[in-house]
């Protein structure tokens, strides 16, 4: 497998500072094998999970890929809790928080006079 990400550093001047913006170039999403590599998961058993629904991913086509956001969400839940994490629970939970935002959203721009967007909870992918 090629590695795709690459190592830069993209600077902007800043009240007459070089700020760094961006250091690292990492992709948007991983695929089912990076993903298995990451969480070191024989990728069979992420693949299951990825169908159960207990892992959060999103299929395109045949293929299941992973936004690197739920890696880093997973990692950051996990080392602010301290102990172990229940992929079931965790994602449940997930999924929740990220519905309820969706129903924000769609609140939100409904109520600022704009139709677009998700309009049941059945039209929200969790």
């Amino acid at each position: 497998m090629q590695d795709t990400s690459q190592s830069v550093v993209v600077t902007e001047p800043w009240d007459g500072h070089t700020l760094p913006v961006l250091e690292a170039l990492q992709p948007v999403f991983y695929t089912a094998a990076e993903t298995s590599k990451i969480v070191r998961l024989d990728e069979s058993t992420l693949y299951r999970h990825l169908r159960n629904g207990t892992f959060p991913g999103v299929k395109i086509g045949g293929r299941y890929v992973v936004p690197h956001v739920v890696l880093e969400r997973l990692i950051s839940d996990v080392l602010a809790t301290g102990r172990c994490v229940d992929l079931a629970d965790w994602t449940e939970r997930w999924r929740g928080e990220q519905n309820t935002a969706a129903r924000q959203f769609s609140t939100h721009r409904q109520s600022a006079g704009t139709n677009s967007g998700p309009k049941s909870e059945a039209e929200v992918i969790a």
